[in-house]
């Protein structure tokens, strides 16, 4: 915005099939997703890799434990949204525990990951969550990051936009994306234009 102050950037929230629907028929520019990348019709631009964390009341007793473990989520009941990224976290949390032994109460609701986090604070369970939407405090919730990954783990986040989308502006927020992803990885910036 800075670099660009004429170029208007509108930010739109619903879910994976909602954005790329929208993408898919020119109403919006670019999405940002996390997961599985599917290429076909699209140009992918990876961005960085997401951790995932435990919300738990601050009363809980992992909110002590300095270490959390996939393994310490197998008696609690988890509530997950079945908004996007809910159903990923839940096959993540499966795929971890790999269906053996004592599996914890995996619970869905409508309910957005606000409303979620919320709840946790309320004492009624625990969620998982993307290190990137940690950064709004919620009172009486502590964040704990899961240390054992698994097999499905970490999870990409990228850009996904049509090759045939010739809009200059989107080519210049590309560019941004480009450069910013170089730094944060500690590559020198590079100049070319994106194709």
């Amino acid at each position: 915005m800075e670099r660009f102050p004429d170029v208007e950037v509108r930010v739109t929230d619903e879910t994976r099939h909602s954005l790329m629907e929208r993408l898919n028929n020119g109403a919006l520019d670019v999405v940002f997703l996390t997961g599985r990348a599917h290429s076909g019709a699209h140009e992918i631009l990876p961005l960085w890799n997401e951790t995932i964390l435990l919300a738990v009341p601050e009363t809980h007793r992992l909110a002590g434990q300095p270490v959390v473990t996939w393994n310490d989520l197998r008696r609690e009941r988890i509530l997950l949204s079945s908004r996007d990224p809910g159903p990923e976290l839940k096959d993540a949390l499966i795929a971890s525990l790999n269906a053996s032994g004592v599996l914890p109460v995996i619970v869905q609701t409508s309910a957005d990951r606000d409303t979620v986090i919320g709840l946790v604070a309320l004492r009624r369970s625990v969620t998982l969550l993307y290190a990137s939407n940690a950064g709004v405090v919620h009172p009486g919730v502590v964040y704990r990051e899961i240390t054992e990954q698994c097999r499905t783990l970490p999870l990409p986040c990228f850009a996904c936009w049509h090759a045939s989308n010739d809009n200059p502006a989107l080519r210049q927020f590309l560019n941004l994306l480009r450069e910013d992803t170089a730094l944060a990885r500690g590559r020198p910036q590079s100049s070319a234009v994106a194709p």
